[in-house]
């Protein structure tokens, strides 16, 4: 839906883990000094790829937005009925974050 802004200029995490994967398969002698920092850049790629994922909506903030959405929902269908006054509007809660 939202869609994120990617710089051209820097490869995505997952690229260069895969190129550094392929180094590391290529690579002729898995003890030697450079093979060990391949491995070293590795494990720092895989934390970066950890924290850049994306992290799901919190159950909180969902539930804010359900009970926010049932009482307009609400006020909205009494509102059919009767005529609501500006006091009435009052009653839906804000998200903060």
């Amino acid at each position: 839906m939202f869609k994120h802004k990617t710089h051209t200029e820097t490869p995505r995490v997952e690229t260069v883990i895969d190129l550094l994967l392929y180094k590391m398969e290529t690579h002729t002698d898995p003890s030697s000094a450079e093979y060990a920092k391949m491995v070293d850049q590795y494990v720092k790629l895989q934390g970066a790829k950890v924290h850049t994922a994306h992290k799901p909506l919190d159950r909180n903030a969902l539930l804010a937005i359900a009970g926010n959405l049932i009482g307009i929902g609400i006020i909205v269908g009494h509102e059919r009925a009767h005529v609501v006054t500006s006091k009435a509007l009052g009653f839906i809660g804000k998200v903060t974050t």
